[in-house]
């Protein structure tokens, strides 16, 4: 098994017990024997102690692993024993600090800084020059600080993401040396463009039925381009071309449209991949509905429980339906083929979708303020037959008085078998005589469901 999912597992088991079967012990009646006073104040010490004693624990057996597999670092100053004390070292200073000497912390960590120092020096004459272990030491003293002041899950989230990222270095190298000068200059874009720019906006809403939000409407633009972004490199990296479920996936989540038009022409042009044109096309149609599950999940959540279970059964039918067809290809051992894949960070089509957000957002305001429900549902219908995200996002984002739950559902619903439609028409219309069958056989249920879950809706 291999040693970073095997420090996962463990990891996983040691959290249950520390966060879950520990503190239920603690809660019991007398729970050691003597009667042992064990006050609120000091279970609390004994289960942030354990936490954090767990967090050096796994993140030392990963450097343990790591330097049994890696002759260079075998000598390596950081092993498990190492990780374990500096975790309980990093508590017990801050424990010392806020209560006694508020200077104690900073000079224990100091004084680790200066141990680092010296342990470095003494790797690099050996030829060691790496400073991975030193850096996840140090981030190891100062978790534990983040834990006695409540972030429990912060702190095993960190944990978790430093032993994942530790146990991945080989893959982590080799996927970094495939990038080429554009596409680390496009990373650094976005990074710009999402984790800096975006908190700097205000959040406040203005213009004609609160549609401009400049940190909303720039969240819009930030998902967008994430989305192309994980698309890009998922397609860089995992070689659809090998994967007609992976070539699907990435066309649901660049555009399912696209993909749609992509392979019924594909499949005229190249007799006998009917069945490869329809799984993509099925499968990428399915993502669309997660897709929408996943807006309305950040944006609107009481509207995600009231039209998540249509949705939700909307997606897995065209799954099944999907992987169905995939068995199909395996049996026949048909060949894949890649989408095209295009810029990672791709700032001009995000804004030309968040402009036609606004505008479908001012449609449905328009509509539904002037018409009611029947305008929010003509919104919804034209608005599918263009693009699914705008619309889910104007419904799920709008704030409007007049419209309920139940009406920005069925707008939800005709929106997604709106758009349904399009794709099935492009299969029906661009597709060869097989594509068409078997468009057929994957379109028709999800469009009856649909239907049947607006009527009951």
């Amino acid at each position: 098994m291999n040693a970073g999912l095997y420090i996962l597992f463990i990891f996983r088991g040691m959290l249950e017990l520390l966060l879950i079967r520990f503190p239920q012990t603690l809660a019991m009646a007398n729970p050691f024997p003597f009667n042992f006073p064990l006050d609120p104040e000091s279970s609390r010490y004994v289960q942030e102690f354990a936490i954090s004693l767990g967090i050096g624990l796994i993140i030392g057996l990963e450097r343990e692993f790591s330097k049994a597999g890696d002759s260079a670092h075998r000598q390596s100053f950081a092993g498990i024993r190492t990780f374990a004390l500096t975790a309980i070292f990093g508590y017990l200073a801050i424990v010392l600090a806020h209560l006694f000497l508020p200077w104690f912390y900073l000079a224990a960590f100091t004084g680790l800084i200066v141990l680092l120092g010296l342990g470095y020096s003494f790797s690099a004459k050996s030829g060691d020059h790496g400073g991975t272990s030193e850096i996840a030491l140090i981030l190891t003293f100062i978790l534990p600080a983040l834990v006695y002041f409540g972030g429990y899950l912060a702190a095993v989230a960190v944990a978790v993401i430093l032993t994942f990222i530790l146990a991945q270095k080989f893959k982590i190298h080799t996927l970094v040396k495939q990038l080429n000068q554009q596409e680390i200059l496009q990373i650094l874009l976005f990074l710009v463009l999402t984790a800096l720019l975006l908190p700097l906006l205000p959040d406040s809403d203005f213009g004609p039925y609160g549609i401009f939000n400049l940190y909303r409407n720039w969240l819009v633009v930030v998902i967008f381009m994430g989305l192309n972004f994980i698309t890009y490199f998922l397609g860089k990296f995992l070689a659809p071309d090998r994967s007609i479920i992976m070539t699907g996936i990435l066309g649901g989540l660049a555009s399912s449209t696209a993909t749609a038009w992509y392979f019924s022409k594909h499949s005229r042009n190249n007799p006998g991949s009917a069945h490869l044109a329809a799984t993509a096309i099925i499968l990428a149609s399915s993502l669309m509905f997660v897709r929408m599950l996943v807006w309305l999940f950040i944006l609107n959540y009481p509207l995600l429980k009231f039209a998540g279970l249509a949705i939700g059964i909307l997606a897995i039918t065209g799954f099944a339906i999907g992987f169905f067809m995939y068995r199909h290809i395996i049996i026949e051992h048909t060949p894949t083929v890649a989408l095209p894949v295009g810029n990672p960070v791709n700032l001009k089509d995000a804004l030309i979708f968040t402009a036609v957000f606004l505008v479908f957002r001012w449609i449905v305001a328009y509509a539904g303020d002037h018409y009611g429900s029947s305008g929010a549902y003509w919104a919804s219908t034209l608005a599918g037959i263009t693009d699914i995200d705008a619309i889910t996002i104007s419904l799920a984002d709008g704030q409007y008085s007049n419209l309920t739950v139940q009406i920005l559902s069925v707008a939800l619903l005709i929106a997604a078998l709106t758009n349904t439609m399009v794709k099935y028409s492009l299969c029906l219309v661009m597709g060869d005589r097989a594509l068409r069958i078997l468009s057929s056989k994957a379109f028709l249920p999800l469009l009856i469901i649909g239907i049947i879950a607006i009527l009951v809706t």
